[in-house]
């Protein structure tokens, strides 16, 4: 993403000057807040999914010992 959020430049007298671009920054938020939810909630289900799966094979072992 090549927009500056904050800019360092110098001006005519030689001075460095911190410019903060608010446009910028809501620009980045809007585009990595919600990738970011996202990646979360994918992460989640893929989480979910393998604890189910996990479990469903942790009651048949038990299962299998019952019977026995």
């Amino acid at each position: 993403m090549s927009t500056d959020i904050v800019v360092f430049q110098t001006d005519d007298a030689g001075e460095t000057v911190k410019l903060f671009h608010v446009d910028a920054l809501l620009l980045f938020m809007a585009i990595c807040l919600p990738l970011m939810v996202v990646v979360f909630v994918a992460w989640y289900g893929v989480y979910w999914w393998i604890d189910r799966k996990e479990g469903e094979q942790r009651q048949r072992q038990l299962a299998m010992l019952k019977s026995v």
